[in-house]
């Protein structure tokens, strides 16, 4: 884990607040607050970062805390103003350029929060929430989907937690589908095995994972129409929607960027 928590005590003015990942929740006042433990923080990709340490401050005197380190909570509690600083150290960055997106079919509630977590985990840049004609869930908690994946991309040492876009009909999806990005359908009736066919520069892969009961038949046509679309096979048995999204993107990471 490199997420740390330090406590201090320090005469600080005013309340301090929970460091949103949006720019606009972060109190531009709490920079010069938090002189107070000797560390001035600015914003870095919608993240507060440490600047600078000031020499002979409890920071820099903790020998936990560093410049360009990132804040992910700032809480004061108590009588005596102390402070819980939660931090990440050298966020690490992804070994490659290209970006996953996963295009998942809206399932239940449980299924659907594993699906947010471990999706993030893996390294997904962008989730986007699919529904089709045998989708029975219709919309998704933003709030809660977004908590989800901020915590797992701290869990798993990541520096940006991915984009969930609105949820989107699978016509609409494939409509507008990027011309640089490529489409990857886990395609249950499919015996294609994933080969690496070398990513063009700039190109994204798309992962398409449908819901529980599958898509109807003219869907599954309408996405194998889809330009340069690769159907593949991630399992000999029926899977779950969570335990496929985990198999086809660790599928894909080892055959894109492991062999």
């Amino acid at each position: 884990m490199c997420a740390s928590t330090l406590n201090f005590s320090s005469k600080l003015g005013g309340s301090i607040k929970l460091i949103d990942q949006n720019a606009e929740d972060f109190d531009m006042q709490m920079s010069l607050k938090l002189e107070g433990i000797g560390a001035l923080l600015g914003i870095e990709d919608d993240f507060a970062k440490v600047v600078s340490l000031i020499p002979g401050g409890p920071a820099e005197k903790s020998k936990e805390i560093f410049a360009d380190d990132k804040i992910v909570s700032i809480k004061q509690y108590g009588e005596k103003d102390k402070v819980e600083v939660k931090f990440i150290k050298k966020i690490k960055q992804a070994n490659n350029s290209t970006k996953i997106e996963l295009a998942i079919c809206l399932v239940k509630k449980t299924p659907m929060e594993t699906i947010l977590q471990k999706s993030t985990e893996l390294g997904v840049s962008k989730i986007i929430p699919i529904v089709s004609e045998r989708t029975e869930v219709k919309d998704l908690n933003y709030e809660r989907a977004r908590k989800i994946v901020i915590e797992a991309t701290e869990q798993s040492n990541q520096l940006n937690p991915p984009e969930i876009s609105e949820v989107k009909k699978l016509k609409d999806f494939l409509k507008n589908l990027d011309s640089s990005t490529k489409l990857l359908f886990a395609d249950v009736n499919s015996q294609t095995i994933l080969k690496n066919d070398n990513i063009k520069k700039g190109e994204a892969l798309s992962i398409l994972i449908g819901p529980e009961g599958d898509f109807s038949p003219a869907e599954r046509e309408s996405i194998l129409t889809v330009p340069d679309v690769k159907s593949f096979t991630i399992s000999k048995n029926i899977l779950r929607s969570d335990t496929a999204v985990i198999t086809a993107i660790s599928l894909v990471n080892f055959v894109y960027f492991n062999s």
